[in-house]
């Protein structure tokens, strides 16, 4: 506790990068090759002993809600190995985020024996909470580390951190339902994406009790992101144009950390549209 009645201490742990395997990330132009966004499978070896469950944020999330009330119930029966909001798209869907290749099927079924069920949905994992006990009971971060090392080998998958802890959950648990899933609202996604996913409905958005910058769209400025857009565009259901990626989102957060922070707050206009610039529909 933090004594007289105050909020708990913060506490900040390290992480050794050194500990992961040589990673090789295919997809340019996002951070995903930074040694921190594995961090999140060492959290049973750097977590207390007697910590039974962790509720894992990426640092572009902003929380609206109460978190511990979600945590409270991420896990009604006590066995559940994680929870999160489950995609729309099932992991054979075309794209960089596709774990449908033949290759990787092909090692999927070598090291477990059974087929990678392409058809079910997978989650964003920026937002899950898991269960400790589960996760070392299962070993995980020793499968999410054979995964990045045969992908480093084989390149079996694009992306970084994402798809070697979906084959791993798939493959320890046998099952096609990876994590249970957690109310909608408490991750609304792809604030900072590129494609028709990052449009979201005003009830979406008054609803949302997590906000989540994923995509390469930031609305603050971070080393190796993409470049702002330099444009607004238009999405379904939209009077007129915006800007990307909604910044008055996060314009109440703004501010809120000091001058440090502040420093990482994109200049006045940087996302708006230049003049002659053409506009997406």
């Amino acid at each position: 506790g933090g004594g007289g009645g105050g909020p708990p201490p913060l506490r900040v742990l390290g992480f050794n990068a050194s500990r992961l395997p040589p990673l090789k990330i295919k997809f340019k132009n996002t951070n995903l090759e930074s040694p921190l966004n594995f961090a999140r499978f060492y959290l049973t070896d750097m977590l207390p002993a007697d910590a039974h469950a962790c509720l894992y944020l990426d640092s572009d999330v902003v929380v609206r809600g109460d978190a511990v009330a979600l945590m409270d119930s991420a896990f009604p029966e006590g066995t559940e190995l994680c929870s999160a909001v489950r995609k729309d798209v099932p992991l054979e869907t075309k794209g960089i985020t596709s774990l449908g290749g033949h290759a990787l099927r092909a090692k999927f079924l070598q090291r477990y024996g059974i087929e990678l069920p392409v058809a079910a949905h997978g989650f964003n994992a920026g937002v899950f909470a898991f269960n400790l006990a589960a996760w070392r009971a299962l070993d995980l971060t020793r499968e999410v580390e054979w995964w990045i090392r045969e992908n480093s080998a084989s390149s079996l998958y694009q992306l970084g951190s994402q798809p070697p802890l979906t084959l791993a959950l798939v493959g320890a648990r046998r099952t096609e339902e990876l994590c249970r899933p957690m109310p909608r609202e408490w991750h609304l996604s792809c604030l900072g994406c590129t494609k028709a996913s990052r449009f979201k409905t005003p009830e979406q958005i008054a609803a949302a009790q997590l906000l989540h910058w994923n995509g390469p769209y930031k609305p603050f400025r971070t080393p190796g992101a993409a470049a702002p857009p330099g444009r607004q565009e238009v999405g379904p259901g939209d009077a007129e144009a915006r800007p990307l990626p909604y910044l008055e989102l996060f314009a109440p957060y703004a501010g809120t950390g000091g001058p440090a922070c502040d420093a990482l707050l994109p200049p006045p206009g940087a996302y708006l549209r230049r003049p002659g610039a053409p506009t997406a529909t």
